[in-house]
Order: C-alpha cells, then sequence, then structure tokens
C-alpha cells in the first residue's frame, strides 16, 4: 500500500504554500488569474471543485442553491431540514437552504419561494456569505460604500460590512450589486472570510496569506489515506463515465441527474446484471465519484 497525501477529487498531489499562489489544477485558471490562490486553497479544503474536463469556469455564475451549499458545506448538521419553500422540498439542496432559513440567514421572496435555481446576484451573495459567517454589520451606513451602492438600499450594510472586513479586490472601485456572482469572485470572498475566521482578525489583508498558507500545507502533510496499489475492476459502463462524458459541453449536474442516477437506480440495460449497491460502489471508487453520490444524496 501507498501512503498518499488525500487531496479534493482524487489529485494526490502536495502543494507547497508557495505552490499554490503560482500553479493551478484548473486548466483555465493559470497562475496570473486574480483569484489562483483563493481558487486552490478552497480546492483543497472541499469547498469547491471544477468541471470533469480539468476546468473551473471562474468566469461562470453561481445559482442560489449552488451558493448555500458551498457557504455551508460540512457545517451542515444532518440532512433533515426539509420543506421550508414553496420550491424547497427535498431536493439536494434542501438541506443547506433549509438549514439556513432556520438560522435567519436567508429570508426568500414574499410569495415564499427560495428561486434556487436563479442566478445569485453580487447584492445577495455578499448578504449570504456575510451572514452565514457572522459578520458584524455597521448600525447605520451614512455615506456610500461605493459610487453604484447608495447608502439606503438594503444592501448597503452588507456591502459596508464586506469593505470593511477586506473581502473586495483591494482595487474595486463598483460593486455592481445586480450583477450575476462569479465563482471566481464567490471563491475570493469565501477565501478571505475563512482567512479572518481561522486567524481571528478584524480584516483580511494580503500579508495574511502565507500564514494561513502555511497552516495549510503542514495539515495536508498530517493528513494520510492508505490506498491499495490496484483498484477494484469498475462496473461502470462507458456512457456512465463521470471523468469523460460525451459530448463535452454537457452540463455536470443535468449529466448526473439524466444519465448517472437512471444508471444506479435500474442499471443501463435489461441485460445488467450488476446490483444497484455494486454500482454506487463502483461510482464511489474514485473521488469525483464520491463527490457525485453525495449531491445526489446516497450513501457508500
Amino acid at each position: 500500500k501507498k501512503i498518499l497525501t488525500l487531496f479534493i477529487l482524487g489529485l494526490f498531489v502536495g502543494l507547497s504554500s508557495s505552490a499554490m499562489a503560482s500553479a493551478s489544477s484548473f486548466y483555465d485558471v493559470d497562475s496570473t488569474h486574480k483569484n489562483i490562490k483563493a481558487i486552490e486553497f478552497l480546492k483543497n479544503r472541499k469547498i469547491i471543485q471544477g468541471y470533469p474536463d480539468g476546468s473551473f469556469k471562474p468566469e461562470n455564475t453561481v445559482n442560489r442553491a449552488e451558493l448555500m451549499k458551498i457557504l455551508i458545506g460540512e457545517s451542515l448538521p444532518d440532512d433533515s431540514y426539509e420543506n421550508c419553500f414553496n420550491d424547497v422540498k427535498n431536493e439536494w439542496f434542501a438541506s443547506y437552504v433549509c438549514y439556513a432559513k432556520s438560522q435567519t440567514w436567508i429570508e426568500g421572496y414574499s410569495d415564499n419561494t427560495f428561486k434556487p435555481a436563479q442566478t445569485v446576484n453580487r447584492a445577495e451573495a455578499i448578504k449570504m456569505a456575510i451572514e452565514v459567517f457572522g459578520v458584524d454589520l455597521p448600525s447605520v451606513v451614512d455615506t456610500n460604500p461605493f459610487s453604484d451602492t447608495e447608502h439606503d438600499t438594503w444592501f448597503a450594510k452588507y456591502v459596508q460590512a464586506g469593505k470593511t472586513s477586506g473581502l473586495f479586490d483591494e482595487n474595486t472601485q463598483v460593486f455592481r450589486p445586480a450583477d450575476g456572482m462569479t465563482r471566481g469572485d464567490i471563491s475570493e470572498i469565501i477565501y478571505r472570510l475563512l482567512v479572518i475566521k481561522e486567524l481571528q482578525v478584524e480584516k483580511y489583508d494580503q500579508s495574511l496569506d502565507s500564514q494561513i498558507l502555511s497552516d495549510e500545507q503542514e495539515e495536508e502533510e498530517e493528513t494520510t489515506i492508505d490506498l491499495p496499489v490496484t483498484s477494484p475492476v469498475s462496473v461502470l459502463p462507458p456512457e456512465i463515465d463521470i471523468f469523460y462524458f460525451s459530448p463535452p459541453e454537457k452540463d455536470f449536474i443535468a449529466h448526473l441527474e439524466m444519465d448517472v442516477q437512471p444508471w444506479i437506480e435500474w442499471g443501463i440495460s435489461a441485460s445488467d446484471t450488476s446490483t444497484k449497491e455494486e454500482r454506487i460502489q463502483a461510482i464511489a471508487e474514485t473521488a469525483l465519484g464520491r463527490v457525485a453520490l453525495d449531491y445526489l444524496g446516497y450513501d457508500y
């Protein structure tokens, strides 16, 4: 057996703190990308993940359900939270959304909907992040935090709290509250929130990066797992392989729900002799497969 450092999505690669800032696990996030440090940090923390084609798509926007899962993640007490909005019942995201509602971090819309598939805009996203991480809000906002953020808007206090805490790029001149929150930008915000929380400081500053990344490296060196030299033979048919599905532009989540889940439940055809348990274990052989099973709600 080999003792290997465990990283998210089956990437058993040791990264030094300097490498995290200069090398990327994703082909579309190069060493000059403004969010590379945050993306690599969150990836290694299993907070975010890339796509099966090796990309991260940092400019893609995030929807409301996805953001709640990213923000709450492993802090979810259990999966018993459900049926909290008219459009949130027992879907994969229900536990995260309903737990957030129980903590009064979110309220939803006046018609008792959450609109989980709707792109989350930057104003909504910063409110959710600030609430989940428990950042102190100003009692009053007298001046505009940014030129496009009036001090009397509902989200001004959250934007001001984010600005005061150093959550935004230092060169930010406008906030663009109505724009969709991108994967790259939310990665940066969450990374900075984690730095503040774990180092117990009031404001993020780039000088803190070396400390948090150094601590991260030490933790990774201590985390090991026994892996067999050879893996069991998988019963995954090629058309279900979650690493190399076709066509490549097909949405990964749609692929899981339309292809992988039906195969788990019923097999690939009437002649498929594998059991449901065998199919689940076949997918669970890889870290990416386990992410897929977690998303679909299967125990393994």
